[in-house]
């Protein structure tokens, strides 16, 4: 597994954006977020939509459901972001 092209922002709580390679798969779109008080951590992509009642509302695209490769990717993320 491998952090790539990470990108610093400043967009509120996000921080940067990256993928993920894990060889045979990318998976692009994550985020680095850290909300005040908070250690930072990683969003899997998702997707801005309009709900029914049109407030903005956002769907997973990737859910990672095992927690130690969460933790793992989330550890790496924020090593190459200190960098």
């Amino acid at each position: 597994m491998k952090i790539e092209n990470m990108k610093k922002v400043e967009l509120g709580t996000i921080k940067a954006f990256f993928d993920v390679n894990f060889t045979t798969i990318k998976v692009k779109g994550f985020k680095l977020i850290m909300q005040s008080g908070q250690r930072m951590w990683c969003l899997p992509p998702d997707e801005k939509y309009t709900d029914k009642n049109g407030k903005q509302a956002y769907k997973k695209i990737v859910e990672i459901l095992d927690l130690p490769l969460a933790a793992k990717i989330s550890a790496a993320a924020i090593e190459e972001y200190e960098k």
